[in-house]
């Protein structure tokens, strides 16, 4: 049962400040986690952070579905018309497929073979032009129905997609890593110039979990800790810093620089970095 108790908004602007003439300017963006939701409206001409919020699951048994549908219910800011609406998901389940190789119509039965696939599931697929090849994800199909019915002309994302154009502006020639956690999510990706090596999300529940991870796909994949240059992205706890400063020489927290200092204060930015980025 999912009471609603975690869930946390804040607005920045008073609620007669939030009409038809303002939020036609503005963007609405939220992401689904395994784990929880958060959304953010923003102001994009002006980079002003008007509103924020999130929910992260106390029991694996709540429905996230039941508790976005009550949400956006009970918050008629949500329902307004906007400059642009996104949806940014998040899945643990996800293959790579070369563009030679990929077929729509065969996607299901390609993913079911490297991956099976859960029961209520939707199979969707981003095609990424620096790699030359698709990355096909699961997502629960009551949120993708729920997407598709309220928001069809909504853009709709894979984290991903936020997150290597990030890997894309480091220049180093030498193949470098990049983690990017958010609660027990923990996306893990490798690149040599923007070539992309190895990619694998995990679900996670402490800060053990995510350098066991880190440190054991390095280490199959013979790149040496002493190297390689880490970037982290998001929430990473001061224990979980420790971990990494203990055995990665070069190590790099990546920050937000579309916003002003200012705007910053108003939201914890590891929580929301890719809506902040989007």
């Amino acid at each position: 049962m999912v009471t609603g108790n975690n869930l946390q908004v804040r607005f920045f602007e008073k609620r007669t400040i939030f009409n038809k003439a303002n939020l036609g300017a503005c963007e609405l963006s939220i992401q689904l986690m395994p784990d929880g939701f958060s959304f953010l409206i923003q102001h994009p001409e002006q980079q002003k952070i008007l509103a924020f919020g999130s929910f992260k699951k106390t029991e694996a048994s709540d429905d996230l579905l039941e508790l976005l549908k009550d949400f956006w219910t009970k918050e008629p800011i949500l329902n307004r018309k906007y400059k642009k609406v996104q949806f940014i998901f998040n899945s643990l389940h996800s293959i790579w497929t070369p563009k030679e190789l990929f077929e729509h119509d065969t996607v299901e039965k390609l993913f079911d073979f490297n991956i099976e696939k859960e029961e209520h599931q939707v199979i969707r697929s981003s095609y990424f032009p620096e790699q030359e090849a698709y990355l096909s994800y699961s997502i629960d199909s009551g949120i993708h129905d729920f997407v598709q019915n309220n928001f069809p002309e909504a853009l709709q994302l894979h984290v991903t997609e936020l997150l290597f154009p990030i890997a894309y502006e480091e220049k180093h020639s030498e193949p470098k890593a990049f983690i990017y956690a958010n609660g027990a999510f923990m996306d893990l990706w490798l690149m040599n110039g923007k070539k992309l090596i190895f990619h694998k999300s995990f679900a996670v529940t402490n800060d053990e979990e995510r350098a066991y991870y880190t440190f054991f796909s390095l280490k199959q994949l013979d790149f040496s800790l002493q190297k390689m240059p880490l970037y982290l992205i998001g929430d990473f706890s001061e224990t979980c810093m420790e971990y990494f400063e203990k055995y990665v020489r070069h190590i790099s927290v990546l920050s937000q620089s579309k916003f002003s200092s200012k705007e910053l204060k108003k939201v914890p930015e590891a929580e929301f970095y890719p809506l902040l980025k989007s």
